[in-house]
């Protein structure tokens, strides 16, 4: 009896266990938690800010309290719903924060502390050489998908950037956006 009921709750746990198991896999591989905003308050606040027209303090904190991270995307939906787009994450963490990832940040410090070992004089130039690298590699991230979808929402907004000074403005005086 005493048997039963041990491997009953045995079994119990290891249901437990899978059904937590899946229910992370979830969350992190399959499931896109991408928080949502209506296209008004995007429109209305941080539009001008992504276009660099207004920067008003803590902008970005409120952002990220939005989108639940630097690195997350958020959906922006019509008055009706609908998705009308989604504004790329502030940070691209495809090569940034993946440890076991080969050149990620993790994996350069872990290098540098070997050589250290044995190169004492060459490893802080191997250590820079390899950041300087990876500072080339972080700002291609931001790759043409990403600056074609900003491209895109912009143009849903008329504004337009002048190339001289990389200030945005209304293309129009009957613009969507309407600035002061």
């Amino acid at each position: 009896m005493l048997q039963q009921q041990v491997s009953s709750f045995q079994q119990a746990i290891r249901t437990d266990l899978l059904k937590g198991q899946e229910a992370i896999y979830n969350n992190i591989v399959t499931d896109s938690n991408i928080a949502v905003m209506r296209e008004q308050d995007f429109v209305s606040f941080f539009l001008p800010c992504f276009a660099g027209m207004i920067n008003p303090p803590n902008w970005i904190v409120n952002w990220i309290q939005i989108s639940g991270a630097a690195t997350a995307e958020v959906s922006i939906i019509s008055a009706d719903g609908q998705q009308l787009f989604t504004v790329p994450p502030l940070l691209a963490s495809s090569k940034v924060f993946l440890v076991n990832r080969a050149g990620s940040l993790g994996d350069i410090f872990r290098q540098q502390e070997l050589l250290k070992n044995s190169l004492t004089t060459n490893a802080n130039e191997v250590l820079f050489r390899q950041l300087d690298s990876k500072v080339h590699e972080i700002e291609q991230i931001q790759s043409e998908s990403v600056k074609s979808r900003w491209d895109a929402i912009f143009a849903r907004y008329n504004i337009v950037f002048n190339t001289a000074t990389q200030s945005a403005s209304p293309s129009t005086d009957t613009d969507f956006l309407e600035y002061e």
